[in-house]
């Protein structure tokens, strides 16, 4: 403890100047500002958390909405679909942690019951389907490719790195998908393979190449919000 002239002790570091404790009040004054801007920052980040979360769920929702929008083929258990759409955007504007909080909560809202994946199907038993590893594959494509656009996606630099990210993201899905594709179908890889990824690259790749242009200001608009 430190003392004062006329022997009271105090704070450490703590002087009074005069008889009147200008700076006695001055420290008191300097703890309640510092008080104050805690709370507000806390407050702010707070604020910030509440609408990352909101941002999760839109995109949760969008992937939803572009699942309904399927086309049944022929010659494979997997339609064409809007999904893979919604995950390319989803990973590139929220980033990982969000991406990947985004896709789980899609794929949770529709084993739980919820009609939102393609052809308002829903149920476990989609997931442990023949297109279930697709599903699967969302959640670690989206993670790969939020952590590619961290790296900064800023001029025309920042938009091949996004495309990028999304042809990882893709490659990802299809492994996932193909895996669990041939062995609920009972095929070989390679057959599965041509029922489950070749018809469906050439749409896939167009959706990559706009959802990267599509991506990129949006994630920067966010960002000069302060939304992430």
């Amino acid at each position: 403890m430190n003392r004062h002239k006329n022997g009271k002790t105090g704070p450490p570091g703590f002087r009074k100047k005069d008889r009147f404790g200008f700076e006695e009040n001055a420290f008191y004054e300097a703890e309640a500002y510092s008080k104050i801007e805690r709370d507000v920052l806390n407050g702010q980040g707070s604020l910030m958390k509440t609408r990352s979360l909101v941002l999760a769920a839109l995109c949760a929702a969008l992937i939803g909405v572009l699942a309904q929008v399927a086309v049944p083929v022929p010659f494979s258990p997997v339609p064409f679909t809007g999904q893979m759409l919604g995950v390319f955007l989803t990973g590139a504007v929220l980033g990982r942690k969000l991406g990947v909080i985004s896709v789980l909560t899609y794929v949770l809202l529709g084993v739980l019951g919820l009609p939102v994946f393609a052809r308002g199907m829903s149920g476990v038993s989609v997931l442990l389907g023949p297109s279930g590893g697709y599903l699967v594959g969302f959640v670690a494509g989206v993670y790969v490719l939020g952590f590619v656009v961290e790296r900064g996606t800023e001029g025309e630099r920042g938009y091949l790195r996004s495309a990028a990210g999304m042809l990882l993201c893709l490659i990802i899905t299809y492994l996932f998908g193909l895996v669990q594709l041939s062995l609920v179908m009972n095929l070989s890889f390679k057959e599965a393979l041509l029922v489950g990824a070749v018809p469906f690259i050439p749409v896939d790749v167009v959706k990559a190449l706009l959802a990267a242009r599509l991506a990129v200001p949006v994630r920067k608009a966010l960002r000069s919000a302060g939304m992430l």
